[in-house]
């Protein structure tokens, strides 16, 4: 192989790698678990949001750009569309290299434009005003004490770069001081020459690092004794959210005014998303006084086990974060939005009484966070005493307790407790809220729907239907369901499982209407089916006023079936039978509505991140330790981390020669400081920080398994940046918001069309396919599946052998604006085998009319099938080119043969007239398979690239299920089947909104 001169070599523009052809550098791009692809996608993710200034340094001067009102339609439903090119980058590839200035990193860029109208916060209130220029993230490293050591060796105290990377590497892969001891004293690590010798030296260098919020403890005396010491360990709340605004990693992400979205321009349906759309934030907002900015704090607390098998050791973390935060960038758990403020205690109380013990418990609670949370409430009260008073109604909480003081004296715990629970109080006195401006639990406590919604499921509706139709009957159901790749599949029931996870009540959600569907009376199959759309809607992440009615009135409609699963006994505790509905989270249903009108989609208050982030922030901190004094090691651990992420970044841009910030403006000239260094790159966008930067950590942390991005890969194959890429390619969009991929060899390569017919059981396939030529319009799109079979079994073909798939993968995006990017699914198509004897098939949905569009469409212009083949003709004739490529040749596409459901018509509840309508009850559609006159199923060629959805059809067992049905024969041998709406939220959403 001849060797190419270093000069003509081409530099990936994000690591600098070089290669030999911009083919390679595109291919080094495109590797999923590269550092490199990953920025990518982070810069795909930033361009296609909007960007916000750089954050402010202080509580109460965070600085936007003044907005206006809008008027007009928006690009993004929650900013306004900025520029996030203001400042390109320019890494002198072109410069270097004159055949590379073709080459433009592919970023996909949101065309799609907002379908809401927006109306920020008044701008003459001059909210979020500039209070002066506050140091940038880089100027305030460089105020450390050891700044001037830097200058030489921006790595001080350690080495250099390389070295650097180890000692990030050793601090944070979870080894024992021991281990790294044992790892420095290997021979060929002293050959290195580190600057230091052992894990001692190692950690006291790091300790001199810059800090971020520091941790204090604070011995707690309650008035009644506990078996050990009660001590708190926090950090100032004000100085964790600066240093969640000072990050430049959160520049992208984050607004501060208040806005409000509607459907249309006549500004009369309301649509709700994150919490500045909410009614709260904007009623806030008025209350403040000129030029504040309002900030929404999130708190979350959960006790957490920190012992694995014995200890019994529990911790009480305390959780803060801002609502500001984009709700997409804040529920990712991997971007870290969650900081752990304080490490409340434990205590075990000297008191017989369970109660009082509670009681004492609840009391300390709310003096810790008393004692936590006062830097807020201070920042809150200055900010009122500098208007007028605020005018807010008192808590009707607060009067109730002031009212119980005045009945029974507060150091009484028993009678207290006892008469506050006559008004469903926990019997706390002080509450910490209670002095806080602008707070009232109706409005701060918001729905959660892990605990609230799923759990409940779990703990209710579960166990209603198990009651009703019986463990072993509805363990069958559940175990004859068909399993789905890269879904759940309960083999052996739900009634016996243990340890249930949020992701096992979600799964079971997807299948509980259609396995007791018939098996319970219909107004027990309506009140849990109402529970389930109920969640399914509110889930969303945009909620109009016409959601809100519908989610309404399906709480309404369960009420009004409820009593049906008292009748059937399946409310059931310990002692037997239950005959009230004292559930406290199916009354909290009834504020869900009001609720997320003034706080926004409840699906960004969901504790799942939350409880992600106690692995990150508890328990492995609580891991590397000596299992003795977790919560002063905690405290340690995550300081010691704090100080190495920040150092980390600070040292990357520094070596990129970037700062993070806005450039001020002296006096009315409009020139930049003179101060300010020419060669320093100030950036003010996210994007630009990454795509400039390589943290040492971010290497290390890259995640492992990434979202595959199908969309992305179909861009490059049609710019032609993928060399040697077969024709027709694998990849390729069936419409904007669907992508089909298929492995680039086929696993049956040449298979005559006899041989498929029998393999795959098909007899009827070569007429398939000579009625599919025959009837072949200009556009090649097929319109419908069925009608009558024209050609003869011994029809003669153009062609003998086909490539024949047995899979293929699925991408769509998401129902919701801004359609984020959905993870691909598995579409099986395989033939009779012995583990499979029907074969392994799963259902789709097909697009006939291209004037409908899924999902907006719904079902209209689509229809139900089973995906049986996956092919394509091969004839003999010269190979089509990816450069040019026929405009339309019957080889040039893939070909499916599927095999038609057709609906059973139901009547409409108030017209009495039969049509394409769900079930009443389950609101599912009821299918049947498709046959023609002679009784053979309905099976046709169709174009793949009309396929637009994984389907989940499911069985209709009626009361009493066959007992010879397995999971592999269960949709073989059934007559009718439900079309299951919950098998995943978008594919809900696709058939519930319209």
């Amino acid at each position: 192989m001849p060797l190419i001169e270093p000069s003509k070599l081409i530099r990936c523009p994000l690591c600098a790698k070089k290669f030999s052809t911009s083919a390679q550098v595109q291919n080094h791009l495109s590797q999923p678990k590269s550092l490199c692809r990953h920025t990518l996608e982070n810069a795909m993710h930033f361009n296609n949001s909007t960007t916000m200034v750089g954050p402010s340094t202080s509580f109460q001067d965070t600085s936007p750009e003044p907005t206006s009102p809008l008027s007009g339609p928006l690009d993004h439903p929650y900013e306004m569309d900025m520029d996030v090119d203001s400042h390109p980058l320019n890494t002198g590839v072109g410069d270097e290299h004159p055949e590379y200035e073709h080459f433009e990193p592919l970023i996909p860029q949101t065309t799609t434009e907002s379908p809401f109208y927006r109306v920020n916060f008044p701008s003459h209130s001059n909210i979020s005003s500039v209070k002066g220029q506050a140091p940038t993230f880089m100027e305030l490293f460089n105020q450390d004490e050891h700044a001037p050591k830097r200058v030489n060796n921006a790595y001080y105290p350690y080495a250099s770069q390389k070295e650097w990377e180890l000692v990030r590497f050793l601090l944070t892969c979870g080894l024992s001081i021991a281990a790294i001891n044992e790892f420095l004293g290997l021979e060929i690590i002293k050959d290195i020459g580190l600057s230091f010798r052992t894990a001692k030296d190692l950690r006291s260098r790091a300790e001199i690092l810059p800090a971020g919020p520091r941790w204090v403890s604070k011995p707690v005396s309650p008035t009644t004794p506990t078996k050990k010491p009660t001590v708190l360990y926090h950090r100032n709340p004000l100085e964790c959210i600066e240093s969640l605004m000072r990050s430049p990693l959160l520049g992208d992400n984050v607004s501060f005014g208040p806005y409000q979205l509607f459907a249309s321009a006549a500004r009369v349906m309301r649509a709700y998303t994150e919490w500045l759309s909410g009614e709260a934030a904007w009623h806030m907002q008025e209350q403040l006084p000129e030029g504040a900015t309002l900030l929404g704090t999130i708190l979350s607390s959960d006790k957490t086990n920190i012992s694995t098998m014995t200890g019994n050791r529990v911790a009480h973390p305390l959780l803060i974060s801002l609502a500001n935060i984009f709700m997409e960038f804040r529920n990712k758990a991997s971007n870290n939005t969650f900081l752990l403020l304080a490490l409340l205690p434990v205590p075990k109380f000297i008191d017989p009484k369970k109660k009082i013990r509670g009681v004492l418990e609840s009391r300390l609670y709310h003096e810790c966070l008393d004692i936590v949370l006062k830097p807020l409430k201070v920042a809150a009260q200055w900010g009122v005493l500098m208007a007028d008073p605020l005018g807010n109604q008192p808590s009707s909480t607060l009067a109730t307790l002031r009212k119980i003081s005045t009945l029974v004296e507060p150091t009484d715990l028993e009678a207290f407790e006892k008469e506050a629970l006559k008004h469903r109080l926990n019997g706390v006195l002080l509450p910490f809220w209670r002095d806080w401006p602008l707070s009232d639990p109706s409005t701060f406590l918001t729905p959660e729907p892990l605990h609230h919604w799923h759990k409940q499921f779990w703990d209710h509706d579960a166990k209603w239907c198990i009651h009703a139709v019986g463990s072993h009957k509805i363990d069958f159901r559940f175990s004859i369901l068909q399993p789905r790749t890269g879904f759940q599949h309960f083999k052996e029931g739900i009634s016996s499982l243990k340890q249930v996870t949020g992701r096992d009540h979600r799964d079971m959600q997807r299948h509980i209407v259609s396995v007791i569907a018939d098996a319970v009376s219909p107004d027990f199959l309506t009140a849990i089916r109402a529970l389930l759309d109920f969640r399914y809607l509110a889930q969303s992440t945009i909620i109009d006023d016409t959601m809100c009615r519908q989610i309404e009135a399906l709480l309404q409609l369960f009420h009004r079936h409820k009593k049906a699963i008292l009748d059937a006994g399946a409310r059931r505790g310990k002692k037997g039978p239950i005959l009230n509905w004292q559930i406290p989270k199916l009354e909290f249903l009834q504020s869900v509505v009001p609720n997320l009108c003034l706080n926004g989609a409840p699906i960004q208050w969901t504790a799942d991140v939350t409880e992600h982030a106690h692995i990150s922030v508890v328990k492995e901190p609580a891991d590397s330790g000596n299992n003795q004094s977790y919560e002063p090691q905690i405290c340690r651990y995550l300081d010691r981390l704090d100080k190495i992420n920040n150092f980390d970044l600070a040292t990357s841009m520094l070596a990129a020669g970037v700062d993070f910030g806005n450039r001020v403006i002296n006096g009315d000239d409009n020139e930049l400081d003179d101060n300010d260094d020419d060669d320093e790159l100030l950036l003010s966008s996210t994007s630009d920080l990454l795509n400039t930067i390589s943290p040492c950590g971010y290497k290390q942390s890259a995640p492992s398994r990434s979202l595959t991005d199908y969309f992305y890969r179909s861009q490059m194959l049609d710019r032609g940046l993928i060399n040697q890429a077969p024709f027709p390619r694998r990849t390729f969009k069936c419409a904007d918001n669907i992508v089909i991929h298929l492995s680039r060899d086929p696993p049956l390569k040449r298979m005559s069309v006899d041989n498929a017919s029998m393999l795959f059981n098909l007899p009827d396939l070569r007429p398939a396919l000579v009625d599919y030529l025959n009837r072949l319009q200009p556009d090649g799109y097929v319109k419908n599946i069925g009608g009558r079979r024209l050609a003869r079994p011994e029809s003669e073909l153009p062609f003998t052998h086909i490539e024949v798939w047995k899979k293929l993968c699925l991408q769509t995006k998401a129902y919701h604006f801004p359609h984020g990017l959905l993870s691909p699914v598995t579409v099986h198509a395989e033939p009779p085998s012995s583990a499979w004897p029907q074969g392994h098939v799963d259902s789709v949905i097909l697009n006939l009319d291209p004037l409908k569009k899924w999902p907006i469409s719904g079902i209209q212009g689509h229809v139900v099938a089973d995906l049986i083949l996956i092919f394509r003709l091969i004839v003999p004739h010269p190979a089509p080119t990816a450069v040019n490529p026929p405009e339309h040749y019957v080889t040039d596409r893939f070909l499916a043969y599927v095999k038609r459901y057709d609906f059973i018509p139901q009547s409409d509840s108030v017209t009495g007239k039969r049509g394409q309508l769900p079930e009443p009850n389950s609101f599912l559609y009821v299918l049947k398979k498709g046959k023609r006159t002679n009784g053979d199923i309905i099976g046709d060629i169709i174009p793949l690239d009309q396929v637009r959805a994984l389907a989940d059809v499911t069985p209709h067992l009626g009361q009493r299920a066959d007992r010879r049905l397995t999971k592999e024969t269960s949709l073989a041998f059934c007559s009718e089947f439900y079309l299951n709406k919950y098998f995943d939220k978008e594919f809900f959403y696709a058939l519930t909104l319209r």
